[in-house]
């Protein structure tokens, strides 16, 4: 299980493009190459603005990985996650995808709520992200922001 801690963007202002159980991360990526494999890594900013990746550079299209988070905080009732495509170890030197944040996670001592994030490459080159509670598979929410 990895600790996702609350993330802000270095944006002042965003605008939420919708509520989605499966967000559109990018539709028809250029990070999947002609041979079917992924050209970049697909991950997320963790700590520090370090790009932590999720789906590996050379991964084999689709594909779909699963990680495990949870809040940092007690009564914490969402987190943000940034998504970013790109080969280094610093989110400066990746390119983004956007800001998502998952909403209405249940009030609970931190790291007691334990919600699966999902990304997804489908063959027409597509990625989504989807979030569920472990515990009862119910679909979490997730806001988009541009």
């Amino acid at each position: 299980m990895k600790g996702l801690r609350a993330l802000f963007s270095k944006f002042s202002k965003r605008t939420c493009v919708g509520v989605f159980t499966l967000a559109p991360v990018e539709q028809n990526s250029p990070l999947v190459g002609l041979n079917g494999t992924c050209k970049e890594a697909l991950g997320i900013e963790t700590l520090g603005g370090k790009f932590t990746p999720l789906i590996q550079k050379g991964s084999l299209v689709p594909c779909q990985v699963t990680e495990i988070f949870s809040t940092a905080s007690d009564n914490q009732s969402y987190m943000e996650i940034n998504v970013f495509r790109g080969e280094g170890d610093k989110v400066k030197e990746a390119h983004p995808l956007g800001v998502y944040k998952i909403i209405d996670i249940p009030l609970m001592r931190a790291g007691q709520p334990q919600i699966d994030v999902r990304f997804e490459i489908t063959r027409t080159r597509d990625i989504y992200m989807s979030a569920e509670l472990e515990n009862n598979k119910e679909k979490m929410k997730i806001e988009k922001y541009l």
